[in-house]
Formats: structure tokens, C-alpha cells, sequence
């Protein structure tokens, strides 16, 4: 027999070892892209691309994950959605259910906000447990309501994919026993199925994000524009402080447990039940940048926000549900940044990184982040120079054209 809670616990151990690296196959599988149909939609909003100025952006600025989220069918009142891992698991070996799992909570949680927008209010979510080892874990959403369709705008048939397209592996992978047992075990339970063979029943419910008043107060700030403005922020000088304001105003939609590194003062701040409180004095960018493999966007920023995971798990739900938490709740950062006018990154791949005790609490281990930068800062803001013109006589250019 094999403990579940043992598997997670272990793959979590493992993640957080810098020791423990992974050599990702020269050839990661890339995402093929679903063209929106015109105009603002729930699928197009959250799940899909747009083009701005003849340049390709996301639209679900993730954990770095490849975007394994897909929509495998649709009804009035339900979207179920697929969670392929094995695109993640591919670019980050056995770190990849994680960033897996954080992904699907930033697409949850684009989703239920632009369902918001549409006036179609999120009743649950499920997030059911692979039929087999190597299958993809799925996504149930409900509605309240029935969502017309122009509200979906679905131009493709039922069962298509909306990000991605990839069949299932073919060989055992760590990253589906591991993602199976966190969608379906619990403490004290123990199981022996063979390989590829899960028939486990159990999932996991998520709240949606409008049930927390404070939550729902501040996501309801967030409008259509906001939405179409979003993307995954970068600049390449150090950014200047961003204002405590908008620190605070983060602090509502970030589970308690998370910390918030402020610049001006220097200082960590830590969220409780009872709001932010300071934490400990001084700048730790430095710090924090070690514990994600050097990333200069964490190093560089005006401001940082990180939720937290315990060191040990309880359960393998509560491994579950606390990442698919940080996706959704930094989603939902990310998108207020972009309502107040800030660039801002998503960041994942932490690697034993303590700052529970950093700020002298509970020990507790970065589970993601967002970094926050000023938009001026912003290189993706900065129109790419137009491709010069071959030096040719303009009625060439225009035979060539066929006029």
C-alpha cells in the first residue's frame, strides 16, 4: 500500500529541493492558439488571444505552465474545461503539477470574472479527479443562469479545444499519479490501483470568488477595458516603488498567510485575518529572486505579492485546493494592477522558499507571486520598430501587390 498523502507530500519535498533538479525535453510541446471570434465574450475574454498594434499578447497571464487549461464542452449552465498537464509537465518535469494547478486557478479565475461581466454569476466549481493515471483532471463550472450564447461566443463545435492540442502521454508520468492523488485522497487513506487504472470518484468543490465580500467588492472594480489591457508585464530597468495604496488595495483579494514585500518603507508585510500587518523591516527582492532561479523581474520590481503553502500537507486536498487558491487569488491581483494602471508578472518555480519564517511566523513556502512595476516601466508597452522597406521602386511594390 501507498500512502496518498505520502505521494504529495513527497513530490511537494522534491519541489522545493534546489538540489533536486530535471532536465525538460529539448522540444517542449508549444500551444497551438484559438482565434476569438469579433467581439468581447466569456471565452474570448478569458481564454483566448488578441492582437494589439500587429503584436500577439495572452490573455491569461499564468504560471508559466504552457497554458494547459482546454474546453472540452459546453452547455447553457455548465463549461467544463480539461487540465493537460503534460503540456506542463514537459517544460517542467516534476515540478509541473504545481505550476499545473496554478494555471488552472488563473484560468478559473478569468473565467468566473468575465462571466461577471456578462452578467452570468458563478454557482461552483468542481475539479474532478483523472479516470485514469495519465488522463486529464476536469473542471466543472455552474452557472446560475444560462449563458446565451452570444455571451460564450463559441464559433467552434463541442469538444474542441480552445487553447491546446495535445493527446494524452502514451508512457507513465509522475506529474498525472501525483495530480490524481491531490484530486482524490485524503488523509488516512491509502490505495494500491495498478498503473493507469484510477477510478477514484472523489474532487475537490471551490467557493466561487464572489462568496467573500471583500473579494467580491474588489473584483468588482474590474471592467471589460481592464480586461482587454491585461498581460504579462516585463521591463528591464529597476522599477521605482509602486504606492503603499495600492498594496493595500491587493490586500483584500490575497488569502491570508501571504506577504507582501513594500519598498517605500522597506518592509514585509503580512496578511492576516485581520488585514496586512508589518511583518519585518528591510528589502528582500534579493532574497526572493534567489528562491525562483534568479528571475530579474522579482529582483527589479516596485513591489511584491506572494500567497503561501504550508511545509507539510494535511491532506492532499488541501495541497489541491491551496494552489488552485494562489492562481485565482493572484489572477485576480494581476487583473486589479492592470485596473489601477500598474504592469505586473506573474511568477512561479519557487523553490524552498521560506518566508513564513523570513517574517517570523509559521514556517510557510512561497506557492506563487506577482511582480509589480509602474506601466511606463513596461517593455511590452513599447512599440516593436516596423520592419524596413527594401529599397525597391514603389510601382515594383505595387505590381507585386497585383494593383
Amino acid at each position: 500500500m501507498t500512502s496518498t498523502t505520502h505521494i504529495v507530500n513527497e513530490a511537494w519535498r522534491d519541489a522545493n529541493d534546489p538540489t533536486c533538479g530535471f532536465s525538460p525535453p529539448a522540444a517542449v510541446p508549444r500551444p497551438s492558439w484559438w482565434k476569438p471570434v469579433p467581439g468581447d465574450s466569456i471565452l474570448n475574454g478569458a481564454l483566448g488571444t488578441t492582437v494589439h498594434g500587429g503584436r500577439r499578447h495572452r490573455r491569461i497571464p499564468s504560471a508559466g505552465g504552457l497554458y494547459p487549461i482546454a474546453v472540452v464542452d459546453i452547455h447553457p449552465e455548465t463549461l467544463t474545461l480539461a487540465l493537460r498537464w503534460w503540456v506542463t509537465s514537459a517544460k517542467y518535469g516534476h515540478r509541473g503539477w504545481i505550476s499545473s494547478l496554478l494555471d488552472a486557478g488563473h484560468a478559473l479565475a478569468a473565467l468566473e470574472i468575465h462571466a461577471g461581466l456578462n452578467e452570468c454569476r458563478l454557482e461552483s466549481v468542481e475539479v474532478t479527479p483523472p479516470a485514469s493515471m495519465n488522463a486529464a483532471p476536469q473542471i466543472h463550472m455552474h452557472f446560475a443562469s444560462p449563458m446565451p450564447r452570444p455571451a460564450l461566443a463559441w464559433a467552434g463545435p463541442v469538444g474542441e479545444d480552445v487553447c491546446v492540442v495535445h493527446n494524452e502521454p502514451t508512457t507513465p508520468d509522475p506529474t498525472g499519479e501525483i495530480l490524481a492523488a491531490a484530486l482524490g485522497g485524503c488523509q488516512g487513506e491509502s490505495y494500491c490501483p495498478p498503473r493507469g487504472s484510477y477510478a477514484l470518484s472523489r474532487g475537490i468543490e471551490l467557493p466561487p470568488l464572489g462568496h467573500d465580500p471583500a473579494l467580491a467588492q474588489a473584483i468588482a472594480l474590474i471592467s471589460t477595458e481592464d480586461s482587454a489591457r491585461r498581460q504579462s508585464g516585463q521591463w528591464n530597468s529597476p522599477c521605482p516603488p509602486v504606492p503603499l495604496w495600492l498594496l493595500e488595495a491587493l490586500a483584500p483579494v490575497l488569502p491570508v498567510g501571504s506577504v507582501i514585500q513594500q519598498l517605500s518603507p522597506d518592509g514585509l508585510w503580512s496578511i492576516t485575518s485581520g488585514g496586512p500587518e508589518p511583518a519585518a523591516a528591510g528589502d528582500a527582492r534579493e532574497m526572493l529572486s534567489q528562491w525562483c532561479g534568479d528571475q530579474e523581474m522579482v529582483s527589479t520590481a516596485g513591489g511584491i505579492v506572494t500567497t503561501t503553502a504550508p511545509v507539510e500537507w494535511l491532506t492532499n486536498r488541501e495541497a489541491a485546493i491551496n494552489l488552485l487558491e494562489a492562481g485565482r487569488r493572484i489572477h485576480c491581483a494581476h487583473m486589479l494592477c492592470t485596473r489601477y494602471g500598474f504592469a505586473s508578472r506573474p511568477i512561479a518555480g519557487w523553490v524552498g522558499a521560506d518566508v513564513g519564517t523570513a517574517v517570523h511566523r509559521e514556517p510557510a513556502l512561497i506557492s506563487h507571486a506577482l511582480a509589480i512595476g509602474p506601466r511606463e516601466h513596461d517593455a511590452t508597452q513599447v512599440p516593436r520598430p516596423l520592419k524596413p522597406q527594401k529599397d525597391r521602386p514603389q510601382t515594383e511594390r505595387i505590381q507585386r501587390r497585383g494593383l
